[in-house]
C-alpha cells in the first residue's frame, strides 16, 4: 500500500509516524515545498534574537525520514 501525505509540518509528520507504527511495510511519501526538516515556526523569534539555534527548534531528529523510510517530494 502507498500513502501520500500533503505537508511535512507537525500534523504531516505525526500522520506519517502513525502510519509507520500501524503498517511498517507501507510506502509513506510526504509532499511539501517546506524545508527538509520540520521546525517550530512560532519559535523563530527566539532564533532571530539569538536565544536559540535553528537546531533547538527542531522537535524531530534530522535522520527521521531516513530511519522511518519516508519519501519526500517537493
Amino acid at each position: 500500500m502507498k500513502v501520500v501525505i500533503v505537508g511535512n509540518g507537525v500534523a504531516g509528520i505525526e500522520a506519517a509516524l502513525a502510519v509507520r507504527a500501524r503498517e511498517p511495510e507501507w510506502d509513506v511519501t510526504l509532499v511539501s515545498e517546506e524545508s527538509d526538516h520540520f521546525f517550530s515556526r512560532t519559535a523563530l523569534m527566539w532564533v532571530h534574537s539569538g536565544q536559540l539555534t535553528h537546531r533547538d527548534i527542531e522537535p524531530y531528529e534530522r535522520d527521521l525520514y531516513q530511519r522511518m523510510r519516508f519519501q519526500r517530494v517537493r
